[in-house]
């Protein structure tokens, strides 16, 4: 029987009843919405799916899965047909399918015979038939065992004739499709799970719709308008849909799509889920405290922006100055939407558990749902938006619930609605960056900054509560300052306070506030208060993370009064009391403070001195300052033992008095002791504690590390002060703390230029910035020498006075949009200079995007003062003036009587040579054609680039600008062209082409190489650059619409380059264009040649898609032929034969030239003759191609020129074919072996190879490749002989015998380092192999093997010497002799004498030494063969030389010189290429080990001899030995070998100690490949070896030693690239991918204890240099997972209490430091107290050195609590 059970795609299955299965997939949807059963199903609908066949299901129309009332899951399959007859009949398809695929779901292996059901849903079928087999199933259903269902059907039974007849079709059809017969009780078994469903849609008055559409009226809101039949028809199309898709819906899907229609009521088993999260949102929300005294104010302008904000972003922070309302904001807002709907809303100090399961079972939150579910059913039926209060204050145990729901929410696509609120202070997201930063890198996020109340605000206040108006409208702005802050009006409002008293300070209201116990008690009542606050902050600031027990306070009868106040928060069920809010904990705690009065620092002390309770010291000192007791507290040396971050507070709080200025006498008497040393303290501590994240950076990039980079102000108004502060004393600072200043200045600056988003009026900000900005530009000028600018400062006191100008200069540039005056007082002045510094010119450049949208043309002029150079023939007439004076110089001087010459004079006279080259001078070099007189030398555009400034943003800012430049540029160096021809020793003149375009004649000047100055080739980086910019740039404006003409003619007009018809002709071919401002071009033969060229290029190396580089212009003559422009281009292209564009009119008289022309000319004008059109129709009936032939490219000539370039590629395919198999040791797609061999025997000519192809001919390369197909074929048949014929083994041989006697070209003899793609000796030598390995191999294969090593060519050489090493478990003796003769070779270097000397005497002494001894040891029993030996590369002389010193150009002296290099030399290239075959590991087994010992033995001493003469007084000899490195990496690579192989007792006093004895900087060509190549064992070895750990401790300890270690070195810090790498092997950050590797390197770092030891004195004593540091930091972030804390910590206290710290500064040292310290600290929490207290100390001195990050972590809840002592 046929079997037509075969899968077919969804789409094809739809066909006929297709939109009946949509409905009726549509209907089990609308139960699986309503959580609800169906016809078919015994109990709840979970699965809905359609068209399953491909997934293993026989009936697969519908499948839906449903849940019993014992949580079992069983499968529903149906099949759905319109209609259905019952009958077995070979006609009646539908029902015999039907019953074949129901019997293949019952005999399937994941059938459950328990539960599972199969069978049809139908519309039309005789009423009667499906009564009839309904009730067959149902009675096979109910009858218990086979026997009572047979009884049944006994005449005893009650089943009628029909059922019977019904009964017996199944039966037949199941004894017919089973493969083997079926039992009774199989049949009744089938019967018992067998359905029939109908369903009718299809006619009016139908119900099973209006049951659906019922169910769907279920889960609609009871408000809701929306109507279900409209709903129906959406679900109907998603099950149409499915069922083309073969799709799949469970509920969680289904209501996702739904929700993107329509709004849903939460499903009946969410019902107790939602219900526990509506109220607990409640409860939260009734714990932050939004009133004022029982008033609400409606923050309407936060809530607008809020509302703007949530539309464009999925993760928005809600931040601000404490008090100022971000929770009540957020209780505000949660609210809008719980008047209408409900979300999901957490408290930080609510969270309890590890995840979101434990969070919920602690809640109350039923477990019915998975998050993911919860979170799509809040989705649709509520508003999904995660409210977060305080995020950044969740408990670090509690914090991996918030991850598991945001990372859900960001990632998962049925989320893609659900966005994310949080509240947090104002620090802003730093503290999050660790254990949330890679997740907020998906979102886009938005910043709500809660500020003060406004003046609209404030009077909505006033108005209900009058009291107040006089101090919310106050003319002080200290007082308003407080009295806005709506914590600080709420606290007012409970005060009575009499009308004369007006708050000036946060210190002011906190003393009303403590005066009237917190609330407005009297009498005895205020002190009772008074001390129960106390005691309660006494006992809270000993466990901070913790509410206070209520029982352990002595205070108790005021709590309740307290707590009704507002002012505490009493947990009655846990007994436990708590401050209702952070800042009444910071006033009671101090007043703790005051009571201690001068012993507060102990108090501190006592109380452990944890990070949370800085802003009380910071209010303590603002109290002192009032108190005039300030400057004599700073006095106490407690501050000098105490953590630094009291006196971090100490000075910024009283910065932070509103009124500074008042008492600033003492304050800046004290800032300006020890040489301002507190005030440079309290610059970098301001910048790094009073600041937060760049909101505009979190809302583009999501980088909150530049946002931290890039920080903002946090509180505006105190910024203003200290910037007043600041500016006051600019001109009474030392120099030396003016970084410090600009720090500060950057930080208000980065808010400067983007003021219009601030709150604050513009203009103050511009005021402000103002000032700052003439500060800069005057230093700046200064520091620059910028002229009618004397300093009048003492810039040597400037640290890093490099980074001081950039930042200066960054100042400037940043603000030239906001604060344009500046950077154009800047630029005038530096274009007043006669020379602009390239240092200045990169930097400004750089920024210049900064600066075009204002300053296009200065930017013009400012790039052209310094790129255009002076004219080639202007230099000629300057030099030639200079000669001249020089020479009547020199004559005057030699006319002069010796006895009248003073001494100068006569040492200038001796000194002549000096000054006069014996050498002509050169008029014109390559570099000035290069050049071209613009300059481009280490100013910023190397490499060329299509994005390089300022032609990137000129053309997008100010287009015209842009043209303006490069048009200068251009014609610029086209003049110099010109001119070069002219002044060169050619002497040609230049033709140019004249074109007519639409707007006018137009003469382009160049040639092929001027044509594509948009290509990087023969052309500096500037003008390449800005012609692939301006290229770029065009196609970006055809892109965006505009119009090509329009274009062409924009950027064309008044260049006089050819380059510049290179990016037009390029844009035509974009757009195919055909037009007039075309035309010109494609009717110019130069042009057209030109554009030919630039496609050749553009094929080789252009990596772009642009069509337009794969075609040239020609390719458009023939849609301008059948174009309006047929006849003109015709008569023109007919015509170029009498119009040969030569290139110079010296060409002219060219035979050759003109030949070339004339035949170029005839090509072109072919395309005239529509004869050389071929049309051809196209699939579209209205469309035709018409493709062009070219006759010329037919002739004899073309042709034969066409078959040699077939013959040449199919040449090349062989041989590269035949080499990617022998690499691979399998035959690869291409060819067979035969194919191979039937076309390349025809090749085998008799004198083939004879001929080394000399010369780089065409004909030469075209044999060259010939040779190497022959021989590759040749060795293909050897290497992979099976099955081939003897005849051809046979004549694959002769080819070896002849390939041998190939002779060496010249370049092959004088190039041993040539590249070679392929070489017939190369594939000779393998075939040789594959004789001896098969032991065909006649007497002389070895020998000729042998031979093959002694090739000029390195590769051949080596290639050779690799298949003899292959062959050493075969013939050792063989492997042993092809060392031995490879090392002979290098020796001296023979094998380069052997074809370059003439000394051939001397040179066969050599070989035949070789050769006898090669020939002794094959005759004689010894196992192995000794290795030649080298003595010392130096002889003493008998006489002293001279030769020129090193300072020979400077003083013409000489050295006197008592050694050479002597004949014991090495050919250290090839003897580096034989090292690397070496299989060392398998000769350190062998009877070769004491011999290789030797041998690499001799050639370490030999090395370190040539590099440090034993002889030389100095350690750092300049001996002429070339480059090692080569040799060293691979020599050094052996001993890393044998150290990994041998243990250290055997290696490393003999192979490793004499190299970390070599002390000069060349020695570390040496060491520093020892180090690399011994680190790899750890990487590579299973097993690590403890001997490469101790010889690795060795090498660490050399390092150490270094010059660049030492503090009194001039080099300090400044590693060259040897001891640079050496540092990144020995702190293991050299490889950082390498999945291979076995630890380390594959990210694995579980081992890091094995090179602790290393690790750990290298940082500890070199970690004060900034390079070395960066490498640990490094590590450290490799290995985090599994580097230990308390290690680490350990580690950096011991660096950063170095004295001194190199290379630091300006670094990003100190944030990585802070970023591992965060990382630790969540990894390990909760921390040991150890541990922490060292983290702690590093955050302190981190804050010291102004970090900012540092700054907001130790107020995360990680640090904030923690106690040091």
């Amino acid at each position: 029987m046929k079997n037509r059970n075969t899968s077919q795609s969804p789409e094809l299955a739809g066909g006929d009843g297709f939109t009946y299965e949509g409905h009726v997939v549509a209907f089990y949807l609308t139960a699986l919405l309503a959580e609800a059963s169906a016809p078919g199903c015994d109990g709840t609908v979970v699965n809905v799916a359609s068209q399953q066949r491909d997934f293993g299901y026989p009936l697969d129309d519908v499948i839906i899965k449903w849940k019993d009332a014992s949580d079992r899951i069983g499968t529903t399959s149906l099949q759905v047909k319109r209609d259905l007859k019952i009958s077995s009949a070979e006609s009646n398809k539908n029902f015999r399918d039907i019953i074949r695929d129901s019997l293949a779901s019952y005999q399937d292996a994941s059938f459950n015979d328990d539960i599972d059901k199969y069978g049809v849903a139908v519309n039309e079928i005789s009423s009667a038939k499906f009564r009839d087999l309904g009730f067959l199933c149902h009675i096979a259903a109910e009858s218990g065992d086979i026997e009572h269902f047979e009884q049944r059907f006994s005449n005893e039974g009650n089943a009628s004739a029909h059922i019977k007849a019904i009964r017996d079709v199944v039966y037949q059809l199941l004894n017919e499709f089973s493969a083997t017969p079926l039992t009774p009780t199989q049949k009744h078994d089938f019967l018992k799970h067998f359905i029939i469903v109908r369903f009718d849609f299809l006619h009016d008055g139908e119900v099973d719709a209006h049951i659906a559409e019922q169910q769907i009226q279920s889960q609609l809101p009871t408000n809701s308008i929306v109507s279900p039949v409209l709903v129906w028809s959406y679900v109907y199309e998603l099950g149409r849909e499915s069922a083309g898709k073969a799709g799949q819906f469970d509920r969680v899907r289904l209501v996702h799509e739904l929700s993107k229609v329509v709004k849903l009521k939460e499903g009946r088993t969410f019902e107790e889920q939602i219900a526990k999260i509506k109220e607990l949102t409640n409860t939260y929300l009734h714990q932050i405290q939004s009133d004022i005294d029982g008033y609400s104010l409606d923050r309407t302008g936060l809530k607008l922006e809020f509302t703007e904000k949530i539309k464009s972003k999925r993760f928005i922070q809600i931040t601000g100055m404490p008090g100022t309302g971000k929770s009540a904001l957020l209780r505000q807002v949660v609210e809008g939407y719980l008047n209408s709907s409900f979300v999901l809303f957490l408290k930080s100090n609510q969270l309890v558990g590890k995840n979101w399961s434990q969070y919920a079972q602690s809640s109350g939150i039923p477990s019915t749902h998975n998050l993911k579910d919860l979170l799509v059913e809040i989705q649709s039926a509520g508003t999904p938006i995660l409210f977060i209060d305080g995020i950044d204050r969740v408990d670090n145990q509690h914090r991996p619930i918030i991850e598991e729901l945001i990372s859900l929410i960001l990632n998962d696509p049925l989320l893609i609605k659900w966005k994310i609120v949080v509240t947090l202070r104002e620090t802003g997201l730093e503290p999050l960056r660790t254990w949330l930063g890679s997740v907020l890198k998906q979102a886009s996020i938005g910043n709500v900054t809660v500020n003060k109340l406004d003046d609209n605000e404030a009077n909505i206040l006033s108005t209900q509560f009058p009291n107040l108006r006089s101090l919310l409208f106050s003319s002080s702005e200290n007082v308003k300052h407080v009295t806005r802050t709506p914590f600080f009006a709420k606290v007012l409002s409970t005060l009575s306070l009499s009308n004369d008293t007006s708050p000036e300070s946060e210190l002011d209201l906190i003393h009303e506030w403590w005066k009237r116990g917190g609330y407005s008690a009297t009498s005895q009542k205020v002190i009772d208060r008074q001390n129960a606050l106390l005691e309660l902050a006494e006992r809270k600031v000993k466990n901070l993370s913790k509410p206070v027990k209520r029982r352990s306070l002595n205070s108790n009868s005021e709590l309740d009064e307290l707590n009704s106040d507002g002012v505490i928060r009493v947990d009655n069920r846990k007994s436990v009391v708590d401050f209702a809010h952070d800042i009444f904990f910071e006033w009671s705690l101090l007043y703790n403070l005051f009571e201690a009065d001068d012993a507060w620092l102990d108090k501190i002390e006592a109380f452990g001195q944890p990070p949370a309770i800085a802003r009380v010291v910071e209010l303590l000192a603002q109290q002192k300052l009032q108190d005039e007791e300030w400057s004599i507290a700073i006095e106490n040396p407690k501050f000098k033992t105490l953590r630094s971050q009291w006196l971090r507070a100490w000075l910024l709080g009283a910065i932070s008095h509103p009124n500074t200025a008042q008492y600033s006498g003492q304050f800046r008497g004290k800032l300006a002791e020890n040489d301002y040393d507190l005030y440079e303290k309290l610059l970098v501590w301001f910048q790094a504690e009073k600041t937060q994240p760049n909101p505009l950076i979190l809302a583009t990039s999501k980088d909150i590390k530049v946002a931290t980079s890039l920080a903002w102000p946090t509180d505006l108004t105190l910024w203003f002060q200290v910037i007043i502060f600041i500016l006051e004393d600019t001109p009474s600072l030392p120099e030396n703390i003016y970084p410090r200043v600009v720090d500060v200045f950057k930080v208000f600056q980065n808010l400067a230029i983007n003021f219009e988003n601030a709150t604050q009026p513009s203009q103050v900000v511009i005021e402000f910035s103002s000032k700052i900005l003439q500060i800069a530009l005057d230093w700046l000028s200064e520091i620059e020498g910028i002229k009618d600018h004397p300093s009048t400062h003492n810039w040597q006191l400037v640290n890093d006075i490099t980074g001081f100008k950039d930042a200066l200069r960054n100042l400037i540039i940043v603000s030239a949009n906001s604060n344009p005056t500046f950077i154009q007082t800047y630029l005038n002045r530096l274009l007043d200079l006669d020379e602009i510094p390239n240092e200045i010119f990169k930097h400004i450049i750089q920024l210049s995007g900064f600066i075009v949208q204002k300053h296009a043309d200065l930017i013009v002029e400012f790039c052209l003062k310094k790129l255009l150079c002076e004219l080639p023939l202007d230099k000629y007439k300057r030099d030639c003036e200079e000669r001249k004076r020089s020479q009547e110089y020199w004559l005057e001087l030699n006319s002069i009587p010796q006895e009248e010459l003073t001494d100068k004079q006569k040492k200038l006279l001796q000194r002549r040579a000096m000054f006069l080259s014996p050498f002509p001078t050169e008029v014109v070099s390559d570099s000035d054609w290069k050049s071209l007189a613009i300059n481009s030398d280490f100013i910023g555009f190397y490499p060329s680039s299509p994005i390089k400034e300022p032609f990137h943003s000129l053309l997008k800012y100010a287009p015209d600008s842009g043209l303006r430049l490069i048009t200068a540029l251009s014609n610029h160096a086209n003049k110099a062209w010109r001119q070069l021809h002219e002044l060169s020793d050619e002497k040609l003149t230049p033709i140019p082409i004249t074109l007519e375009f639409p707007w006018g004649s137009q003469a382009f000047w160049g040639n092929e190489k001027e044509y594509i100055w948009s290509r990087p080739y023969w052309i500096n980086d500037t003008l390449s650059s800005a012609f692939m910019t301006l290229e770029k740039w065009c196609f970006e404006q055809l892109e965006a619409g505009a119009n090509l003409d329009e274009l062409i003619q924009k950027i064309t007009k008044d260049h006089e380059s050819v380059a510049i018809l290179s990016v037009v002709s390029v844009l035509a071919l974009e757009q195919q264009c055909i037009s007039k401002t075309v035309f010109p071009l494609v009717t110019n033969q130069k042009v057209l040649d030109l554009d030919y060229y630039r496609f050749t290029q553009d094929i080789r190396g252009s990596s772009s898609d642009r069509k337009s580089y794969k075609f040239c212009l020609s390719n458009l003559l023939s849609a301008f032929v059948f174009s309006k422009f047929s006849e003109e281009i015709k008569k023109r292209l007919i015509g170029l034969a009498n119009f040969l564009p030569y290139n110079f009119e010296e060409q002219m008289d060219n035979a050759v030239v003109t030949k070339r022309l004339i035949e170029r000319a005839k090509f072109y004008a072919e395309y005239a003759d529509e004869a050389t059109y071929i049309v051809q129709p196209t699939e579209n009936e209205s469309i035709v191609t018409i493709s062009h032939h070219s006759p010329s490219l037919n002739n004899s000539k073309n042709i034969e020129e066409q078959k040699k370039s077939v013959d040449f590629l199919s040449f090349n395919n062989i041989a590269y074919w035949a080499h990617k198999s022998l690499l691979q040791d399998s035959i690869v797609e291409g060819y067979s072996i035969q194919s191979a061999l039937e076309f390349m025997k025809q090749y085998d000519e008799l004198e083939l190879f004879e001929d080394g192809c000399e010369g780089w001919t065409e004909e030469s390369t075209h044999k060259r490749m010939k040779q190497n197909a022959v021989v590759a074929v040749a060795t293909m048949a050897l290497c992979f002989r099976e099955a081939l014929a003897d005849t051809d083994l046979e004549w694959a041989r002769e080819v070896i015998n002849k390939i041998l006697d190939l002779p060496f070209n010249s370049y092959e003899c004088s190039t041993p380092e040539a590249k070679l793609t392929f070489h017939p000796k190369i594939f000779a030598s393998k075939a040789l192999a594959s004789e001896i390995k098969f032991d065909t191999a006649d007497d002389n294969s070895k020998i000729q093997i042998l031979c093959i090593i002694a090739s000029p060519v390195n590769e051949i050489s080596i290639s050779a010497l690799n298949e003899c090493l292959s062959l050493y478990e075969v013939d050792r003796k063989l492997s042993y002799s092809a060392i031995f003769i490879a090392i002979s070779m290098s020796h001296n270097h023979l094998k380069y004498r052997n074809c370059n000397s003439d000394d051939t005497a001397k040179i066969n002494v050599e070989l035949q030494s070789i050769e006898s001894i090669l020939a002794e040891y094959y005759e004689s029993d010894k196992q192995f063969i000794e290795l030649p030996k080298c003595g010392s590369p130096w002889v003493e002389l008998e006489q002293e030389k001279y030769r020129p010193s090193l300072n020979y150009s400077l003083n013409k002296s000489f050295d006197a010189i008592k050694w050479e290099r002597s004949d014991e030399q090495w050919d250290t290239t090839f003897l580096s290429h034989i090292l690397k075959q070496l299989p060392i590991k398998e000769l350190l087994q062998s009877e070769f080990k004491e011999e290789l010992l030797s041998f690499i033995e001799n050639l370490i001493n030999w090395t370190i001899e040539l590099i440090e003469p034993s002889w030389s007084e100095q350690s750092n000899h300049k001996g002429n030995h070339g480059s090692l490195y080569e040799f060293s990496d691979a020599l050094c690579n052996i001993i890393g070998t044998i150290c990994g192989v041998l243990p250290f007792n055997v290696t490393y006093h003999r192979f490793v100690k004499p190299i970390l004895n070599l002390k000069s900087q060349e020695g570390w060509q040496l060491i520093e490949p020892l180090i690399s190549y011994c680190s790899c064992n750890l990487y590579d070895e299973i097993v690590a070896s403890e001997d490469i750990v101790r010889i690795l401790e060795h090498c660490m300890e050399r390092f150490l030693q270094v010059e660049e270690l030492n503090t009194n070195s001039y080099r300090i810090g400044e590693f060259d690239v040897f001891k640079n790498n050496a540092l990144e092997t020995l702190m293991f950050t050299r490889i950082t991918q390498f999945d291979s590797a076995k630890r380390f390197a594959n990210g694995n770092w579980t081992d890091i204890h094995l090179v602790m030891p290393i690790i750990n004195k290298l940082v500890r004593e070199a970690g004060w240099v900034g390079a070395v540091m960066q490498n640990f930091v490094q590590l450290c972030d490799h290995a985090k997972n599994d580097y230990p804390a308390e290690v680490f910590a350990d580690q950096v206290l011991t660096v950063i209490s170095k004295p001194k710290l190199v290379g630091w500064q300006g670094s990003t040292l100190y944030s990585r430091i802070a970023e591992l310290v965060q990382f630790l600290a969540e990894r390990d929490n909760p921390l040991d107290l150890e541990t922490g207290k060292k983290l702690l100390r590093i955050i302190d001195w981190l804050i010291d050195q102004g970090d900012r990050r540092s700054a907001s972590l130790q107020q995360s809840e990680l640090f904030r609590s923690i106690k040091v002592n």
